[in-house]
Order: C-alpha cells, then structure tokens, then sequence
C-alpha cells in the first residue's frame, strides 16, 4: 500500500508491505524499515521499529491524525493512492479554464478595441485603448489568452474598475 503524509513541515511517501509470509516493512522515500504494531486500545499503539520500541497515541481528528510517539507529537494528514487520484481529478474539474477579467485601471472613454471575441492574444498584446485626460493608455494582455467577451463598445464612458474583457488562459 502506498501513502502520502503531510505533516507541518514536508510532504513524503510510505510504502507499506503487511504481507503476511514475510516482515513487515515500512520505506519512507527511499530507506526502508521493519516494524510491527500492536494496538492496545484507546489509540494507544506498541511499535517496534527497526528494533526499538515505542509507545504511540493516535486520535483521528477531522482529517488530521494527532500522532505522539514518546514525547514527540505530530499533526499528519494521510491519502492513500485512490483519494489521490480523486482529489487531482475533481480539482481539474472544478478549477476549468482560468478566467480573468480586465478591469479600467482609471476612468476614461474607450477609443478603439484592438481584439474581437474568440480571437487569441498574446502576452503583451494591445486589447484596447483608453482615453483620460486627453491621455490614450494601451491596454495589454498580461498572458496569452482568448478573448471570451468583450463588454464594452467604442465610444464608451467607463469607471475605474468596470470590467472590459474576459479572457480565457491559454
């Protein structure tokens, strides 16, 4: 079985061999260890790693396990392989494509859009530009992008912050 464990300071993996036939063997990234564990109750666990002993408590709490091995206490939490995976595939669902809305940095009146919807843009690339105080200001994409809708025509009076485009990350 394969475990990933994060505890307060760094992330590492378990691979856990409890084959009966044979000892059972703990790696943690890459250096292996013989153990065995017996629970006592309440939590309390005897362990016998790599030939010394130790008294663990374990409470389970939320998603954390509360570990004290002597006096040591840690906070880890524990994924198997399975809820690994499940985990990366909803995250993907769920995040989709980044969505970024430009927004007029100062208020001002739109004289000319560079971009029409649907069109990719590059990094750098003119979107619109933005009168103020008879000043033109170029607005630019700060990433590679579609543009999914541009929300304002030419001859637009626009406030700081009124969203002028949405852009789809490329």
């Amino acid at each position: 079985m394969k475990l990933f464990v994060n505890s307060e300071k760094n992330e590492f993996v378990l691979h856990i061999n409890n084959n009966n036939e044979q000892e059972n063997t703990l790696q943690v990234d890459n250096r292996m260890y013989t153990y065995d564990l017996i629970a006592l109750g309440f939590g309390r666990y005897s362990l016998l790693l790599d030939n010394h002993s130790y008294t663990l408590l374990q409470v389970k709490k939320d998603d954390l396990y509360h570990v004290q091995i002597d006096n040591n206490h840690f906070v880890l939490q524990l994924e198997d392989e399975h809820k690994r995976k499940i985990k990366e595939l909803f995250k993907k669902v769920q995040t989709g494509p980044e969505v970024q809305i430009i927004k007029a940095p100062i208020p001002g009146l739109v004289i000319k859009i560079n971009a029409v919807e649907g069109e990719l843009v590059e990094e750098g690339g003119g979107l619109l530009i933005l009168e103020a105080m008879k000043m033109e200001n170029l607005i630019k994409a700060s990433c590679s992008c579609r543009i999914k809708e541009v929300m304002v025509k030419e001859k637009d009076s626009v406030q700081l912050n009124q969203p002028l485009m949405k852009l789809v990350k490329e």
